[in-house]
């Protein structure tokens, strides 16, 4: 006997689907008008214009003058090339008994609105030739606010040549309003909220910060004296050259 039934095919999903994709897109649609809104607002829209950095007169000052930082006197500051841009070098001593009598600054800050941070650690590095040991990552909080952090790189640097050598221990990050990384891809995501925001870019500095240590010993030693040393950086660029109003 022959059967005359036909497969039985499971049933479909789509109907099912369909309410769902359909409040994905107005969820969606919804984050987009809510980023939009400061420009439709104000009438500023990311095509009419580029967007500007506020604080563009204290990055160039910093480049010519320096920066001060609270218990260190500024000895020596000049401007000095490496990978083709212009850094600031600059010299501090302790003005308290300490083991660490004197640092050096190096800082590269933007010059103009369309300045991105890109490959500084490597043009920096190489320029002065370092042979880098245990490098790693430390997360430090600002003390310029409880909700404030920063991420820095901290590893040892060997250099040497011929009628020359010393060792450094080394803090590099990005320092921007309200934080920093040693990431440049963490600038460019801030970057692009505060353009969505406020319409402007987010101002960056380049900071390397260095201690002069003996050749020998444990990295781990000199870690409590250049975070210090590096949160008191840090916050004298948030209360100066990212200050919303900088100081004159």
């Amino acid at each position: 006997m022959t059967s005359n039934s036909q497969p039985v095919s499971a049933p479909s999903t789509r109907p099912a689907q369909r309410p769902l994709k359909l409040l994905l897109i107005v969820l969606l649609t919804a984050l987009v008008a809510i980023a939009a809104l400061p420009s439709y607002l104000s009438g500023q829209w990311p095509w009419h214009s580029a967007p500007d950095v506020p604080q563009m007169e204290a990055l160039l000052a910093l480049r010519e003058e320096g920066l001060a930082v609270p218990g260190w006197q500024q000895e020596l500051h000049k401007s000095v090339s490496f990978g083709g841009d212009r850094w600031l070098f600059q010299q501090i001593s302790s003005q308290q008994p300490s083991d660490y009598g004197q640092a050096v600054l190096l800082m590269r800050s933007q010059a103009q609105a369309a300045d991105q941070p890109e490959v500084e650690w490597l043009d920096l590095n190489g320029a002065q030739q370092w042979q880098i040991d245990t490098p790693r990552q430390i997360k430090l909080q600002s003390a310029h606010s409880d909700r404030h952090s920063f991420t820095a790189r901290y590893f040892r640097a060997r250099q040497q040549n011929e009628t020359y050598a010393a060792n450094y221990a080394v803090l590099q990050w990005y320092a921007w309003p309200g934080g920093g990384h040693t990431s440049p891809s963490r600038w460019f995501w801030a970057d692009q909220r505060t353009q969505w925001q406020s319409y402007q870019r987010l101002p960056w500095v380049a900071v390397s910060l260095l201690l002069p240590i003996a050749p020998l010993g444990e990295t781990d030693s000199h870690v409590t004296a250049i975070t210090q040393l590096g949160q008191t950086v840090e916050n004298a660029l948030q209360n100066s050259v990212f200050s919303p109003t900088p100081a004159p």
